[in-house]
């Protein structure tokens, strides 16, 4: 081997996305490491890595074209790995830059207009006139609120009336959002869906219900009943609460009544006219580390309200560690395991429904969110300050939207630099940067030659 030749190899070492980090590295190294190299190369958990052209690049450091077309190979190859860019609200609506933040809520004044699909049973008694007397349960807790409650057994009218909600009959199995009908483990009596968006608040929404119910006995009846005061929950945009009555999942055989904690849930989206929003308010601490932030969310409203969720418009792939605040759950995005229904953070919150893009959906990206698993540790009077804590791989600061409560605010926290939102098709970069890897190939095999029998 000449006294100047130089032995190169490639490696790849693609780090996990849920990290946000892509990497390319490029060794040089002498022979002797290179055979040591070769002989020790292993794939660690959650990496790929893969030695390229091996021994066969062995070539003089004087075919600089060959060496030029390689390292841009990883520059690009680098780029084109790059990461893609409890009342407890229910229902996420967007703020301006299309993340979803603010719980979503009926307008003041509005109405909602439920139709029950005819019970398609004959047999006494009619479950449909059931669940509509559930719902009515609400009518005189929402009018105090701002909002109308109507039910009505038989089909809308065409065309349907604005805030229509759908409530029919569906067999067992029926899926809505993974969640199911049935009577089984796991499975539901009903599922509610609300629909809205952040201009216009919730406008309707769905309710299934499984057509073999039972309403044979006194107990089934209050059940039916029951089912249909808390499935309104859902279309009014709260979640489950196992601390409630009505908004508890679990829904028993005698007759329900709004107890303290159904009302300060209804009160995080629907106060009392001489009530104030409950929210918390959020500030920004300052940290050494330039890849730490910290937040306190500070309690504003009523003595008997209280902030169940806090919402935070950080891309996935910023975020690498969070500590919520204590005795809360978070929903991490950049966490795989946020797809999967049995994940913690959806326990006693979303058991018989979904917004309507439920956060495990693969197509959607839920934000970095917080809510309590207990009424004594959610923001309020008496638990005046929560405190947020999330570490990023080297993202820089800006505006991002964060919802606790009340409007919408503007925090300072991490956001995507320009040069990591890609501005060209990966695809075609990644296309590209093997061009370049093959033309090396080429040129390098030629002057190869030469030079591997020595």
């Amino acid at each position: 081997m000449h006294k100047n030749e130089v032995l190169y190899v490639v490696q790849l070492r693609a780090i996990p996305r849920s990290t946000g980090i892509g990497t390319l590295e490029l060794a040089i190294l002498d022979e002797c490491s290179l055979e040591n190299k070769l002989s020790r190369q292993y794939t660690p958990a959650g990496e790929r890595s893969v030695v390229m052209f091996g021994k066969l690049l062995r070539f003089v450091l004087r075919n600089r074209m060959s060496v030029l077309l390689l390292m841009l190979s990883v520059v690009m190859v680098s780029a084109s790995i790059a990461p893609d860019t409890s009342g407890t609200p229910f229902t996420w609506g967007l703020d301006d830059n299309g993340n979803p933040i603010t719980g979503l809520r009926w307008g003041q004044g509005d109405t909602i207009n439920v139709f029950i699909e005819p019970d398609p049973d004959p047999t006494p008694p009619d479950r449909s006139q059931l669940l509509r007397d559930g719902i009515m349960r609400w009518q005189g807790e929402m009018a105090a609120r701002g909002i109308t409650v109507n039910a009505t057994v038989g089909d809308p009218p065409n065309p349907p009336p604005s805030g229509t909600v759908r409530c029919t009959y569906e067999p067992s199995g029926t899926q809505r959002g993974g969640h199911t009908l049935g009577s089984g483990p796991g499975q539901d009596d009903a599922i509610a869906t609300a629909d809205g968006n952040t201009e216009d608040g919730i406008t309707g929404g769905e309710i299934i219900v499984r057509d073999d119910i039972p309403a044979g006995t006194p107990g089934q009846q209050d059940h039916i009943r029951n089912i249909g005061e808390h499935e309104l929950t859902h279309i009014l945009g709260l979640g489950d609460d196992a601390n409630g009555v009505v908004t508890n999942h679990t829904q028993g055989d005698t007759p329900n009544v709004f107890n303290d904690t159904d009302r300060r849930e209804i009160g995080q989206l629907y106060p009392l006219p001489q009530q104030n929003v409950p929210q918390g308010q959020g500030n920004t601490q300052s940290s050494m580390n330039p890849n730490q932030y910290d937040w306190d969310f500070h309690y504003v409203g009523p003595s008997d309200g209280h902030v169940a969720l806090i919402t935070m418009s950080v891309p996935p792939e910023l975020i690498v560690y969070v500590i919520p605040p204590s005795g809360w759950l978070v929903l991490n995005p950049a966490d795989t395991e946020h797809r999967s229904l049995d994940y913690p953070f959806y326990e006693n919150y979303m058991e018989c429904g979904s917004p309507g893009q439920a956060p495990w959906d693969p197509s959607y990206t839920a934000p970095l969110a917080f809510r309590p698993q207990s009424e004594e540790e959610a923001l309020s009077a008496t638990n005046p300050s929560v405190h947020v804590t999330l570490f990023t791989n080297g993202a820089i600061r800006g505006e991002m939207s964060a919802w606790a409560g009340g409007p919408a605010q503007t925090l300072t926290g991490p956001v995507l630099d320009a040069s990591q939102i890609p501005t060209v098709s990966e695809w075609g970069v990644a296309a590209i940067a093997l061009l370049l890897i093959g033309t090396g190939i080429v040129l390098i095999r030629r002057r190869l030659r030469g030079h591997c029998s020595e």
